[in-house]
């Protein structure tokens, strides 16, 4: 299974969702620009979907040469952004399935679904107790890990903070948005045209993908829906579920994990068949 977190790359073992369910191996890859993969010198232009993708492939496609079997993937959303969208994760016969936890903003402009998801999560005692608090503190230490996250927003979109209950207490209003936190000699205009690429082929064209969200996820308040041509496909969603939210929390687990499985059985057997034992 190859694992995309999402930022850098884990060097504690652990095993999500599937490789856990299907007892698989797993590989764990970190994206170009975060932690201890920054390019030298850095091209900011380098860092999009289209990039990550390709960087995927290559994993793929030299793992192939050592191992003959196909690969599921498994697509951890993080934060508000997901690093690589599900049509450009394909390796042609070497693809097994999706697991995927990603956001789908098509539109940057239009985020009623995720401001009004907030106010439901949680009780109102937990919201005041927010209010009081909700001062954000960054330090630069912490900030500049996450620059490539907010550069990020130039193709994935970026959910807005609302501050109206702090006006008066905020040092720096505005604090929250991409262009506090990456440097101005690097510049940030918004293509929305990947995303609506990848939903675009996620309706009719999406093949073999699992979606697991969590219902008070403000992350995928706007999910990615199936559409007409969507085959062998599942939207999933945990109930109570947050931003770990895992199938083995669904009410249907057992027949989201038997989805899994078949798929993994099906693929074996046509490596089976095409490379031999």
């Amino acid at each position: 299974m190859l694992y995309a977190g999402g930022y850098t790359v884990s060097t504690a073992q652990f095993r999500p969702e599937p490789t856990e369910p299907l007892n698989a191996n797993q590989v764990s890859t970190g994206q170009r620009f975060f932690g201890a993969s920054p390019p030298d010198p850095a091209d900011w232009n380098d860092l999009n979907i289209q990039q990550a993708a390709a960087d995927h492939h290559h994993v793929v496609e030299a793992l192939c040469q050592v191992y003959p079997g196909d690969l599921d993937a498994h697509r951890r959303q993080q934060g508000r952004h997901g690093r690589l969208p599900p049509p450009l994760l394909s390796a042609g016969r070497r693809r097994l399935g999706r697991l995927i936890r990603a956001p789908n903003s098509t539109d940057d402009r239009e985020n009623s679904a995720y401001l009004d998801l907030l106010p439901t999560v949680g009780t109102p005692e937990c919201h005041r107790a927010l209010q009081v608090a909700q001062l954000p503190v960054y330090t630069d230490s912490v900030a500049n890990q996450f620059v490539p996250h907010f550069y990020q927003s130039t193709q994935l979109g970026y959910s807005p903070v609302k501050t109206a209950h702090l006006a008066g207490l905020l040092h720096y209003p505005g604090a929250t948005k991409p262009r506090t936190f990456v440097p101005r000699d690097i510049p940030l205009r918004y293509k929305p045209q990947a995303i609506r690429n990848v939903d675009s082929w996620v309706r009719p064209h999406g093949n073999r993908l699992m979606f697991a969200n969590g219902a008070t996820d403000p992350a995928v308040a706007e999910p990615f829906r199936l559409g007409l041509g969507t085959r062998d496909s599942h939207l999933f969603q945990v109930p109570g579920g947050t931003h770990t939210a895992r199938i083995a929390q669904l009410p249907a687990a057992d027949a989201a994990t038997a989805t899994l499985r078949r798929w993994a059985a099906t693929s074996w057997q046509a490596a089976t068949l095409r490379d031999g034992p």
